[in-house]
């Protein structure tokens, strides 16, 4: 449980000193290429808060991907070796019923 919890202080210390720097890099951006601070917020800044959430998203479409595609063939292959151990079985109960109708008493 500790752990957990210094993980989310060393994560919290993070923003807390991230937050602040990424907005005065944006102020600089700004002024060295002329575009306004509005521009730079919703351009620079918004895209990098967002990358968290791009990021766990493309993984999770990952994952979807290489469940389908693993899941899928497995579904398959073991519906199809149930299905022929079905069928094995209504053969040998066919071929026991013509055998014991030909039987000699």
């Amino acid at each position: 449980m500790m752990e957990v919890w210094g993980k989310f202080v060393v994560c919290v210390s993070l923003i807390a000193v991230a937050g602040p720097s990424l907005s005065r890099y944006g102020d600089v951006i700004a002024q060295k290429t002329g575009l306004s601070r509005g521009w730079i917020g919703l351009l620079l800044l918004a895209t990098a808060t967002s990358l968290p959430e791009l990021f766990t998203g493309v993984s999770a479409v990952g994952q979807i991907i290489r469940e389908t595609y693993t899941a899928s063939p497995l579904f398959d292959v073991v519906f199809v070796a149930v299905s022929l151990k079905g069928l094995h079985a209504v053969a040998a109960l066919i071929d026991r019923r013509k055998a014991a109708q030909f039987a000699v008493a």
